[in-house]
């Protein structure tokens, strides 16, 4: 897994499952500006906060993997404004 795919994945299950940002950290009891950094790939979660994030998106290991495959078939828009 390229690192640098993680975060759309990450994104993209949150938004899938209709959640903000913001819901999403009071549920794992973080921060609405770490999961940013996260999502644009700016830090790359330790295993315990990613378990976290899953549970809280009531997602898999599996639609992660899936996620991921489908973040590296995105073009590259994290310059784009």
């Amino acid at each position: 897994m390229e690192p640098a795919h993680l975060g759309p994945a990450l994104r993209r299950l949150r938004q899938v499952r209709g959640l903000k940002q913001w819901e999403l950290a009071e549920k794992i009891g973080s921060t609405k500006s770490h999961l940013s950094s996260l999502e644009l790939s700016r830090r790359f979660p330790r295993f315990p906060t990613l378990v976290r994030i899953l549970d809280g998106l009531g997602a898999t290991l599996g639609d992660l993997d899936r996620a991921v495959r489908w973040a590296s078939r995105q073009p590259d828009t994290s310059d784009t404004p």
